[in-house]
């Protein structure tokens, strides 16, 4: 029993994290969406409508273990803009709402887009058609994070458990225990994410033939590039290995918030710095910015973006061209 109320202590303090640094701002109960709300404020059609190829991911790994406030589509992101899910283009302009609620863990397939309004552990997972249209549709489960990959959806329960549901709310299966992480990636043959004990575990994508790549590491984070897994030790160690286990390899110490591309990982140290790096940790890490990155990566593309208050900056992978614009003007 006090293991149990241990993991249950742990697993509200990981959330209330999550939701300080993604600077999640909660409705409150009498606005949280109900089924069949009504329809969103605008729409459009013809070739400025985004739509995702079905059989990409709904968003990388890396943008939903940071709060998924952004999909790069074409030459769209839909993302969190000012509290708000909108449309926008990479340099911030153009922005058009969608829907009137916040947006995270934010997932695109085809022309619908899938998203939960808050990260406070009870909230709705949404849909709304990319052209603006159908509301905010209540999706018929609660859930604490979100992901899309080969139209099955993977969602953390309230109680801590990773379920996997097809697209039309049928084939529920439970791939974990309770009090896993809310920190997870899904590849094209393996579910990789962080249980009660905080050890990296590998599946099947049905929750069976568990491995522990590399024995029993303890991780924070666990996050895809390109053929590799890469993940956050607690002390700040970020390495990564092949599926697995095999070819460890070290990338960066005294790291603060991790992502990654199918190409680079990109971190923020102790200092707030914002650098590249190769995935097998050879060369010289690459500083993109020169001030200091207190929030959360979102990576769209060939552009990276993070908020500060009510400013969204946009930076080019390579550190070039950056950009911040005021969401409130």
């Amino acid at each position: 029993m006090k293991k149990m109320m241990a993991v249950l202590l742990a697993f509200v303090m990981m959330l209330a994290v999550l939701s300080a640094c993604g600077g999640t701002t909660s409705t409150g109960d009498t606005n949280k969406p109900q089924a069949k709300s009504s329809s969103g404020p605008v729409s459009w059609s013809g070739p400025d409508v985004p739509v995702q190829d079905a059989s990409a991911p709904g968003n990388s790994a890396s943008n939903l273990n940071n709060g998924g406030t952004a999909v790069r589509i074409g030459d769209w992101i839909i993302g969190n803009w000012n509290g708000k899910l909108c449309k926008f283009r990479p340099d911030g302009t153009q922005v058009t709402v969608l829907s009137p609620y916040p947006g995270y863990y934010i997932n695109v397939v085809g022309d619908t887009i899938y998203f939960l309004p808050e990260t406070d552990g009870d909230s709705a997972i949404l849909h709304v058609k990319t052209d603006g249209t159908g509301g905010a549709d209540f999706y018929g489960r609660y859930a604490y994070c979100l992901a899309v990959r080969n139209n099955l959806m993977y969602f953390v329960d309230q109680y801590g458990q990773i379920n996997q549901l097809k697209l039309d709310n049928t084939g529920l299966v439970a791939l974990s225990s309770p009090f896993a992480s809310i920190w997870f990636a899904v590849t094209d043959d393996r579910l990789f994410y962080i249980d009660a004990d905080q050890v990296l575990v590998s599946a099947d994508l049905t929750g069976k033939s568990l491995q522990y790549p590399g024995g029993k590491i303890p991780v924070n984070v666990v996050l895809t590039c390109g053929s590799r897994v890469v993940y956050l030790q607690p002390d700040g160690t970020a390495c990564s290995m092949k599926p697995d286990g095999s070819d460890i390899k070290q990338i960066a110490t005294g790291v603060k918030r991790l992502a990654a591309d199918d190409k680079l990982v990109y971190y923020i140290d102790g200092n707030s710095m914002l650098y590249s790096a190769k995935p097998d940790g050879s060369g010289k890490p690459k500083q993109l910015y020169d001030k200091k990155v207190n929030n959360t990566l979102q990576i769209a593309g060939d552009t990276l973006l993070f908020t500060e208050g009510s400013n969204m900056t946009f930076i080019k992978a390579d550190g070039s061209g950056a950009k911040t614009v005021d969401m409130t003007k």
